[in-house]
């Protein structure tokens, strides 16, 4: 009899949205695949996490997201093999790729998982990618001069200015968001921000 279970298919289903979504950009290192980010996020204690309970409180979000991503990083190999040339090559895991893993993980599993409306899952962290990013700027820019949104747009700009390509991003580029993000959303969930990623 098999003992595959729910549990299992949310992180197949999970780690691949995940893997997907981080390969979607060359760019800095390579060996960006499902194959490496399922070793990085099983390594990482990713599978263990099914249910809002396996969360700390809604207060410590930010760090366990942070935790997460440091995690993710420190479980990435040493080189990756270049899938035409057989090549090993230094393999590099950017905050900004780590970020992704971690985030498009989460929401896969838990915001659309059916537990959207719990408190900690609503501090959740939404993956932070290049459209919405432009999303947000175009929001900001049609929201302007409107004193509701003047803390949002000064916490956009100031990220803005830390850097605009998410898989370069550091810590401090992508805490700036992360201010920004809440700044606009204030009381309401996080995971709605992408109402702003524009297809």
């Amino acid at each position: 009899m098999s003992t595959y279970s729910i549990a299992d298919h949310a992180h197949r289903f999970a780690v691949w949205a995940a893997g997907r979504a981080y390969s979607r950009s060359g760019g800095d290192g390579g060996g960006y695949s499902v194959k490496y980010a399922q070793t990085m996020l099983e390594a990482a204690g990713m599978r263990d996490i099914n249910t809002p309970t396996d969360l700390p409180s809604a207060e410590g979000i930010d760090a366990f997201i942070h935790e997460r991503i440091e995690a993710v990083r420190a479980a990435r190999p040493a080189t990756y093999v270049h899938h035409k040339t057989g090549e090993h090559l230094k393999f590099r895991c950017t905050y900004g790729r780590a970020q992704k893993l971690v985030n498009v993980y989460l929401k896969s599993k838990l915001v659309c998982g059916g537990y959207h409306d719990d408190e900690r899952v609503e501090r959740l962290h939404p993956p932070v990618d290049s459209v919405l990013l432009k999303g947000l700027s175009a929001f900001s820019e049609s929201v302007a001069g409107q004193v509701q949104y003047a803390e949002f747009q000064k916490d956009l700009l100031d990220a803005q200015a830390l850097g605009s390509s998410w898989v370069v991003f550091t810590q401090t580029t992508y805490e700036a968001y992360i201010k920004a993000f809440k700044s606009l959303q204030k009381d309401k969930p996080l995971w709605a921000i992408e109402e702003h990623w524009v297809l």
